[in-house]
């Protein structure tokens, strides 16, 4: 993960992911990894935890994967922000694509897709 974010720093000069193919490919990650665990019910779960919720790392979501931090210290590497936009447009092109389909555990990526991704991230470690 750090190497294809690594990628997108080198690409464009700062961490920001948008519409471009290393940003997807991060989505594409970043939402594998958040459903090995998690069940996502409609992407709008997924991108934040209910307001009628506490948020908390025990029920995580995007925003707290990636873009902000509920701790005075963070660890790891954040965005500062995102472009809901953005995130919007990849989740309707990979559900549009059969990339993303809805299964009694909720959204998953299917096998084939998860092999794609796979390549693609085997790929971009390549070209470090």
């Amino acid at each position: 993960m750090r190497g294809l974010a690594e990628a997108v720093v080198r690409e464009k000069g700062f961490f920001a992911l948008q519409a471009d193919a290393r940003s997807m490919l991060m989505y594409d990650y970043l939402f594998w990894l958040f459903t090995s665990d998690n069940q996502v019910d409609s992407f709008e779960r997924y991108v934040r935890t209910p307001h009628s919720q506490e948020r908390s790392y025990t029920q995580p979501d995007y925003e707290l994967m990636i873009a902000f931090c509920l701790v005075s210290d963070p660890f790891g590497f954040r965005t500062g922000g995102y472009a809901p936009g953005f995130l919007e447009e990849w989740w309707t092109s990979r559900v549009t694509a059969g990339d993303i389909v809805e299964t009694a555990d909720g959204y998953r990526m299917t096998e084939t897709a998860v092999a794609v991704l796979l390549k693609e991230l085997a790929a971009a470690a390549g070209e470090q």
